[in-house]
């Protein structure tokens, strides 16, 4: 099994959470790979701004999740294990690109955010950081 570790940002503008859009219509937050040359709050950071066109900073660490999952185009089994931070941006402008497999960026309300995020390690993961920003 291929293991990967990566880094992403539950992003907060006010009582708004940053959400992205897959192509199978599932809801996230923007991460990616870590590379040997970045640390995993740069890589936050930087996949935060390439996939949703979101400036922001990280506030704290908000926990970790691990998902698997097999990759057709390596033809094998992936485990992600994914660190992720708590972020604050001062827009809720947004400029997504087709980068990544991401299709959608948008800020929902965090009750809406909560319904609309496909997993429910994520559902988790975005109550642990909304308990962070709003303490």
């Amino acid at each position: 099994m291929l293991q990967q570790n990566c880094a992403g940002g539950i992003v907060f503008f006010k009582r708004q959470v940053l959400l992205t859009q897959n192509e199978k219509y599932e809801w996230s937050f923007p991460k990616g790979r870590i590379r040997s040359t970045r640390t995993p709050e740069q890589t936050a950071i930087d996949f935060v701004l390439s996939d949703t066109g979101v400036h922001a900073d990280i506030l704290h660490m908000a926990g970790t999740t691990s998902y698997e999952f097999y990759s057709i185009g390596r033809q094998c089994p992936v485990r992600n294990h994914v660190i992720w931070y708590t972020m604050l941006t001062h827009s809720n402008e947004t400029d997504p690109a087709d980068l990544h497999g991401i299709v959608r960026a948008m800020f929902f309300d965090f009750e809406e955010a909560i319904k609309q995020v496909t997993y429910s390690q994520d559902k988790s993961i975005l109550m642990m950081a909304w308990q962070q920003f709003t303490e």
